[in-house]
């Protein structure tokens, strides 16, 4: 990653609209975003869906992470129906944490 010269390849989306920055937001840890934070890399990038990579660790309840994203600049970004879902899910699941 570090040699990598432009980060275009974080934006390069696969056949589900899925980049890899967003897969390895989910898949990797707080101190790898940590890492791609410091090089700059945009984690305002929007999915196919047109979810941010906030949106998607919200989403998972992967909230360490999101911590970080914020830290460098992500915005929350989603779909309007699978936001719906969420919220009613987060209510459903009783989650204080979505809401703080």
């Amino acid at each position: 990653i570090e040699s990598a010269s432009g980060l275009t390849i974080f934006s390069t989306p696969n056949n589900r609209g899925d980049t890899a920055l967003h897969f390895w937001v989910l898949k990797k840890d707080v101190l790898f975003l940590e890492i791609l934070g410091k090089m700059k890399v945009d984690f305002n990038l929007l999915d196919k869906k047109g979810n941010s990579c906030l949106f998607l660790c919200l989403r998972e309840r992967q909230y360490k992470k999101c911590t970080s994203l914020i830290k460098f600049g992500a915005k929350f970004v989603a779909n309007q129906k699978q936001l719906t879902q969420m919220v009613i899910k987060a209510i459903k699941d009783g989650d204080a944490h979505f809401f703080q």
